[in-house]
């Protein structure tokens, strides 16, 4: 006889347990950066330091969204991205 075909509710299962794995991987990783955020704030001279350095998460998604996406950069997000990275890099002035 012939081997018995996957059903619609096989897949289904097969796509449920899929997307816990994901679920489970992205809280993981979101726990580890929040102990990561929190460890550099309380070993910063200044806790500004650490939070500027994470904020600067935007401008590299941004960027990351042009080359993944196709995203247009527009006037404003561009400036957003130069004044960021002058803040950056006057801090660590």
């Amino acid at each position: 006889p012939p081997p018995p075909q996957k059903t619609s509710t096989t897949l289904d299962n097969s796509l449920a347990v899929r997307k816990s794995y994901i679920f489970v991987l992205t809280a993981l990783i979101a726990v580890a950066a929040n102990f990561f955020s929190i460890s550099a704030m309380k070993l910063a001279p200044n806790p500004g330091y650490s939070k500027a350095i994470q904020s600067f998460d935007v401008a590299i998604i941004t960027v990351a969204s042009v080359f993944l996406f196709g995203s247009q950069i527009t006037i404003v997000k561009a400036a957003g991205i130069v004044l960021s990275t002058l803040g950056l890099i006057l801090l660590s002035l």
